[in-house]
């Protein structure tokens, strides 16, 4: 029997509201496992607030941070990492302060915050937030920008458009997320997919938001959470329950098994 790999997003997925793996979730995660198959984390979060969650879940075997542009292995080998290059920071720099929208720069160790006070619960135990821009020598892999409301929502969904070089997605119903060019949680899948030597046919992504998209139709398999935003309900091939009723476990509890067995 071939081996399958799914890719799961954290919050709205897989964690519950209380940001929470439940023993039984983490149980259905290692029961895969032990059926010869891979389990990647794969959110928009930084390492340092991600790590906390892969060790909920017991022994994992991937995890992709800032949207799929920063990847390791189950033994902590950086698989990939892609952060903006200079010309288009500098640029971002300029074009995001005049935007005046509090914004989070995410670097390797650390949270730039701009614009605003801290307005994620981010745990200072984990990363470090730091008031301003990073400094011109740090990598950033992630830009995130505060949408106040449905009017500033369209306004940046332009200014995006006009960008070149980054890639831009909505990554909550507060929050859009620009990206390095080509970085998503599809090519995280990809890459995920390539180092354990598992064909694509053989991949599942499950997810609830529109960072998720890429990865779902990457994936032979992509899985919609039931608390979903709508653009993901039209491309997935199944739908699970919601993240605070062991969605993510019941799906691959029931259906795993009959899919597998067909390979």
């Amino acid at each position: 029997m071939s081996s399958w790999l799914a890719c799961i997003d954290l919050d709205g997925t897989l964690l519950t509201s209380s940001e929470q793996v439940t023993p039984y979730t983490r149980s259905v995660l290692q029961n895969f496992r032990a059926e010869g198959n891979k389990v990647a984390l794969v959110t928009g979060r930084h390492p340092r607030t991600a790590f906390p969650i892969k060790q909920m879940c017991g022994d994992i075997d991937g995890l992709a941070c800032f949207n799929g542009s920063w990847v390791m292995n189950a033994a902590g080998r950086q698989i990939h990492a892609a952060s903006f290059n200079k010309d288009v920071k500098q640029a971002l720099v300029k074009e995001v302060r005049e935007l005046n929208v509090p914004v989070v720069w995410s670097v390797d160790d650390a949270l730039y915050v701009t614009n605003e006070q801290v307005f994620f619960p981010y745990d200072h135990r984990y990363v470090p937030v730091i008031n301003g821009h990073p400094p011109p020598e740090k990598e950033v892999f992630k830009i995130t920008l505060l949408l106040e409301n449905d009017e500033r929502r369209k306004e940046i969904n332009h200014w995006c458009k006009g960008l070149y070089g980054v890639e831009c997605i909505e990554s909550s119903k507060r929050t859009m997320d620009l990206m390095p060019l080509n970085q998503s949680k599809g090519n995280a899948l990809e890459k995920l997919a390539a180092t354990f030597d598992i064909p694509l046919a053989n991949t599942i992504a499950i997810g609830n938001w529109d960072n998720d998209l890429s990865m779902l139709e990457k994936a032979e398999i992509g899985v919609a959470m039931t608390n979903s935003s709508k653009s993901l309900f039209s491309i997935a091939n199944e739908i699970a329950g919601h993240h605070d009723d062991h969605g993510v476990a019941r799906w691959l509890a029931a259906r795993c098994p009959s899919r597998l067995s067909k390979v």
